[in-house]
């Protein structure tokens, strides 16, 4: 809020400079966090705070909540604007109020002043409003803003001549209704938004925006002043619909003074008539619809409580009189417990700690003691399954990814871009109720559109490379009232793994299929207590010609591979792009088993080369099974270093030359023994997969 500090000087008895009036309110918890110079009409100038307040002091966005703070925390007399009241009369109202809905209501005030002629405002009143960052309309409209900065109350003005029946009705908007603001927009209203209406149809939105058809113009006469409470989630919800915020709502979501509503009015009723003329029409409407909700709060403090939540000693004199500066009715008649009646401006006091924090807030926090706690000091460190994932994490980067990060709330929509089935798990989705942005609007259920998306965005920027990688959580429902939530690891790629350069090999570097399943190979591996199992497989969003499932101990983790054209289309990410999308959870849950190590080689190793030709349709991985079961246990390693189908092998056939090594802990193998061990593997390569030696 801004707030000039002629105006706070005004309402303050005190001879105080702006940097400790500034000082002062900051150290109380009303942070001024710049100051600037105003300039305003015949020579007026003022510095203005630029001050920041909390959420839930909705009684400090006003010069006198200002005000009011810093007579206590000075402390200070107070001048608060003197407020005639209006004559006693037995006249009836010109108008009628029903509260239709007191739970969205609780109270609603109106006032009419007759007669008024609509022109500019005078420089005292343009001056004040535009220091406090409003532009200045019309003497009437400005008004109403006035009294909004001076007391933080919200007001309306009607043009009273076109409110049909004279009739106010405070009720909730009917199905498919709409009003046009006085911004010129038409909007739509639903049945959970409130609406000031008259006999007719809708007039304003509460606590929002006011209508066009009831605005004040340069021909109205007679002013109807709306002073109301209204509830604050519910402006709240309205606002952030509509996307529409004004001074009025950002004050009204953080609650004004349900006590306050006539005494605006009757401010805002004599300043129209002295810029503007005319004459007020008694009596004061005052429509309740809910008594208990302005009534004023009783809480109850105990003296002992406090100095132990504060762990000081406070005497009970300091904690009345504290309290008293605040302007909050204490009973100390008793020997126990204070009663303390908090006024309705300060919502935001409702138990007895809320009164120990004000007790301390003016007494000042610098008084609490510097006392260290009496407690061994222990060294923090990471649970076991967050290690892990830090584990993981380092060894991705290891790998050459970059670490990244996706927002978790996704676009519904990108679940049929990604083409997946309609029974797919991944489609039970938690949908948020009032999301933010309309497109982002549910809990991600998968990295891989996240990560897509990450893709398409660097793409389109003409990023010639991107391989990164996502540790985090996907969201499900679990059950009518239960949510789950586990960690999943995405990566994505496409474009050179290594960029290029003079220094470069001329040969192919883009990302391939192997890379990826390397990176996830060298990562998972760290954490894995027994082998990755790839198999070939089809799933969405994957090319079938390139997917593999990952399993570990015969658990399905997830999948990876190049991502479908027309998915990659959808986003538009580049052709090439690779994904894995991995459920982790248990992987980084389960203690691995602790490793054990072998003394290095005494003997040096045989070497042979084996080239088979087998049917294409067989994997390597399964060869490499079979040679492993038949060569025992003086096979050491095999490495596949060579595909090859073309002249000289049949169709539908390949060629796969691997690298044995053998090698004998106890001695030297000869030749002839490396060559039997050949032999047998050659044996079942025939029978087991029907494997031919190439010549």
């Amino acid at each position: 809020m801004d707030a000039p500090v002629s105006w706070l000087m005004e309402l303050l008895d005190a001879d105080v400079t702006p940097e400790t009036l500034a000082e002062v309110l900051t150290m109380g918890g009303i942070e001024v966090e710049s100051t600037s110079l105003f300039q305003g009409r015949a020579g007026f100038q003022t510095p203005v705070y630029d001050t920041y307040v909390t959420p839930n002091r909705g009684d400090a966005l006003s010069m006198v909540g200002l005000a009011r703070e810093a007579a206590a925390l000075l402390p200070c007399g107070l001048r608060l604007p003197e407020i005639a009241e209006l004559p006693a009369t037995s006249a009836p109202a010109l108008f009628s109020v029903d509260i239709v809905d007191p739970d969205l209501c609780p109270r609603y005030v109106g006032l009419l002043v007759r007669g008024v002629e609509i022109g500019p405002s005078p420089d005292w009143l343009v001056n004040k409003i535009e220091a406090a960052g409003i532009r200045s309309i019309n003497n009437i409209v400005d008004v109403t803003n006035y009294v909004l900065l001076e007391l933080g109350q919200p007001l309306h003005a009607f043009d009273f001549d076109e409110i049909l029946g004279s009739q106010v009705v405070v009720r909730r908007a009917m199905p498919g209704e709409t009003l046009t603001l006085i911004d010129h927009t038409e909007r739509r209203l639903d049945q959970d938004q409130l609406v000031i209406a008259d006999a007719a149809q809708a007039m304003a939105i509460a606590g929002v925006m006011g209508g066009l058809s009831s605005e004040i113009s340069d021909a109205t006469e007679n002013i109807l002043i709306e002073s109301a409470h209204f509830h604050p989630a519910s402006v709240r919800r309205t606002a952030a619909k509509l996307g529409v915020s004004t001074e009025a709502s950002f004050r009204f979501e953080r609650t004004v003074d349900p006590g306050g509503c006539v005494r605006a009015a009757l401010r805002a009723a004599h300043l129209m008539v002295e810029v503007g003329g005319g004459e007020i029409v008694a009596p004061v409407v005052d429509a309740i619809g809910r008594p208990e909700a302005i009534e004023p709060a009783q809480v109850t403090l105990r003296p002992e409580r406090a100095e132990l939540v504060l762990g000081m000693p406070v005497p009970r004199e300091r904690i009345v009189a504290n309290l008293r500066r605040l302007q909050l009715e204490v009973d100390d008649s008793g020997e126990g417990t204070l009663s303390v009646r908090v006024p309705t401006f300060r919502p935001d006091l409702r138990i007895e700690e809320d009164l120990i924090e004000e007790v301390v807030r003016i007494e000042g926090y610098d008084q609490i003691p510097l006392v260290f706690p009496a407690v061994p000091m222990v060294v923090g460190g990471w649970t076991p399954d967050r290690a892990r994932v830090e584990e993981l994490r380092t060894a991705l980067i290891g790998s050459g990814l970059d670490d990244m990060q996706t927002q978790s709330i996704i676009d519904p929509a990108d679940l049929d871009r990604l083409e997946l089935p309609e029974d797919d798990e991944r489609r039970r989705m938690m949908v948020l109720e009032n999301p933010l942005a309309g497109d982002l609007s549910a809990m991600r259920t998968q990295l891989l559109s996240p990560l897509l998306r990450v893709a398409a965005r660097n793409h389109s920027r003409r990023v010639p490379a991107v391989a990164g990688f996502e540790i985090g959580y996907v969201y499900r429902p679990e059950g009518d009232d239960s949510r789950v939530e586990t960690r999943a690891l995405g990566i994505v790629a496409y474009g050179s793994a290594y960029g290029s350069g003079w220094n470069l090999p001329p040969v192919a570097t883009d990302t391939d299929f192997f890379r990826l399943k390397a990176a996830v190979e060298q990562a998972l591996g760290k954490l894995a207590s027994a082998p990755l199992v790839f198999e070939s497989a089809v799933a969405s969003p994957f090319d079938p010609s390139c997917c593999a499932a990952v399993s570990l101990d015969g658990r399905r983790l997830g999948f990876l591979g190049r991502v479908a054209p027309s998915v990659a289309d959808a986003f538009e990410a580049p052709p090439g792009t690779y994904l894995a999308d991995l459920d982790i959870e248990a992987l980084v849950a389960t203690p691995r088993e602790p490793r054990t190590y072998k003394p290095l080689p005494r003997f040096p190793a045989v070497l042979r080369d084996v080239a088979v030709v087998l049917d294409h349709g067989i994997p390597a991985e399964r060869v490499t099974e079979v040679i492993r079961g038949s060569a025992g246990e003086l096979l050491r390693r095999v490495e596949l270093f060579d595909v090859y189908e073309g002249k000289g092998i049949e169709p539908g056939k390949r060629s796969l030359a691997l690298a044995l090594e053998f090698r004998a802990l106890d001695r030297t193998l000869t030749n002839e023994e490396a060559d039997g061990i050949v032999a047998r593997v050659v044996t079942a390569l025939g029978s087991e997969l029907g494997g031919v030696l190439r010549s």
